[in-house]
């Protein structure tokens, strides 16, 4: 008996009893798939009861004192910690059988322990019985699923890039694009189910992949689970899509702003999983942890045994959006950027969608009030280009602005309200930002202060960009 399993012992012992909440002696909680279940969850082994069946009480004493002064005489770990693990292994017969207090007594006498720990023993069944009820209750009844192999039929027909990612400067429309591609308005959707997240500098591999977590049950009980994430929800639907032998339909992972995260870290082992084959599916399995392997048991059927590796099956999509002139962003490796294909979208693709929401802007220019936005943010971005010699990224997109309040600029203070928030302070503290004097040339140099920027923006328009600036027609 090695210390890992004396850790188990210990370990399993607390943290179970306290998570259940142990409420008492429950009778008659048994189903054909217990001892399975159990012995996964607390990662020791459940004897099968069957050899017990035949042998009366005396027997079945005799026996358990006979295992139990064997794995005593084991050096390296202590009695008690010998007698939790053997409860909990021997668990399920002890309770068939409804052993008494003074047969537990009897137990420890003939293994030599002191009988004064048959409290540990009635723990031990205890943690077994409740840890049932609670499978069960949670489970509403259900079973666990019976394993049967992935019969896994790969999708024949395949929709662009398995691994995507689409990039441009801000407001190009990325998100848009593939909300587009993936949920068109008047076409049935080419996935059957879509999840989308979003990546900030905080997002981690548990998030993103799973870990164990507190969870709360219908009473308030709180429990420790291994709570999935995007990334292995919609791995585990994409494998039970094709695991009778049917077409597999596909999943698709949408992943926003995917470079606003360290994704190293965020991929974690399942970086390696994204180099796939023509087919669609990964070049390289890998070994799955004993969270996951447990998790997917629990979801597809089987043992934990089952899923020793894992791979990403071809109807699993993963979709991710980049904008690289954000601050704060992390840089990508080239191991990790050879597993995606980039689609680059221009500064002026999707404005066709843009002209038919934002109407004319109340923006004053020489005088006259009313400039359509897609004249005034190409007129913007060639001053950014000829005058700050900014780069492209840095532009601005059709869609920088899209929302409601352009929708019906007649409210002008809610429009300048926004216009100011979102257009001027990216120029201001952004984009121009080494470049303040010549991008706002038309404002007194010694009164260059956003606010100075907003109040001369609604009052002048476009003057204060300087004499230079001129209106780019389409």
């Amino acid at each position: 008996m090695n210390e890992e399993l004396k850790g188990v012992a210990i370990d399993k012992l607390t943290s179970i009893e306290k998570s259940l909440g142990l409420k008492g002696e429950n009778g008659g909680i048994t189903f054909e798939d217990s001892t399975e279940y159990l012995s996964s969850q607390l990662e020791l082994p459940i004897t099968d009861i069957r050899p017990f069946e035949d042998l009366d009480d005396e027997q079945v004493i005799n026996k358990l004192a006979s295992l139990l002064k064997q794995r005593r005489n084991q050096e390296g770990v202590d009695a008690t910690t010998q007698l939790h693990l053997f409860s909990i292994q021997y668990a399920n017969i002890l309770e068939s059988r409804n052993f008494s207090t003074n047969e537990y007594k009897q137990i420890l006498k003939i293994a030599e322990i002191p009988e004064s720990l048959y409290v540990e023993i009635r723990k031990c069944v205890r943690i077994y019985k409740t840890t049932i009820e609670t499978y069960q209750q949670s489970n509403k009844q259900r079973k666990i699923k019976k394993y049967s192999p992935l019969n896994y039929t790969p999708c024949k027909d395949k929709i662009k890039s398995y691994n995507r990612i689409i990039f441009g400067a801000p407001g190009t429309g990325k998100s848009f694009q593939l909300k587009d591609e993936s949920q068109p308005i008047n076409e049935p959707s080419p996935f059957e189910n879509i999840e989308r997240v979003t990546f900030h500098p905080d997002y981690s591999y548990g998030q993103f992949v799973g870990s164990y977590k507190p969870v709360s049950d219908d009473n308030g009980k709180i429990n420790y689970e291994y709570v999935p994430g995007p990334f292995m929800r919609t791995l585990v639907a994409a494998l039970e899509s094709g695991k009778n032998g049917e077409s597999a339909k596909k999943y698709l992972l949408i992943v926003e702003e995917i470079n606003r995260a360290k994704v190293a870290a965020v991929f974690g082992d399942m970086f390696q999983l994204l180099d796939r084959t023509d087919a669609g599916d990964s070049v390289y399995e890998i070994q799955a942890s004993e969270d996951v392997r447990r998790y997917l048991a629990r979801e597809l059927g089987g043992t934990k045994d089952n899923y020793a590796s894992i791979k990403l099956p071809n109807n699993m999509y993963i979709w991710a959006t980049m904008n690289s002139a954000d601050q704060g962003v992390f840089p990508m490796d080239t191991a990790f950027k050879r597993r995606w294909e980039f689609t680059y979208l221009g500064i002026n693709e999707n404005e066709d969608e843009v002209k038919k929401t934002i109407k004319t802007l109340p923006v004053l220019h020489n005088g006259n009030e009313g400039i359509e936005w897609n004249i005034l943010r190409r007129s913007i971005n060639t001053m950014l280009l000829k005058e700050c010699k900014v780069n492209e990224d840095k532009l601005l997109g059709p869609f920088f602005i899209f929302g409601d309040v352009f929708k019906n600029p007649s409210d002008k203070n809610a429009f300048f309200n926004a216009f100011n928030s979102k257009v001027l302070m990216y120029l201001f503290e952004d984009a121009g930002k080494m470049h303040q004097k010549k991008l706002f040339a038309g404002i007194d140099q010694s009164e260059l202060t956003f606010s100075k920027v907003c109040e001369d923006f609604k009052a002048r328009g476009t003057a204060i960009f300087g004499n230079s600036f001129q209106l780019v027609k389409e």
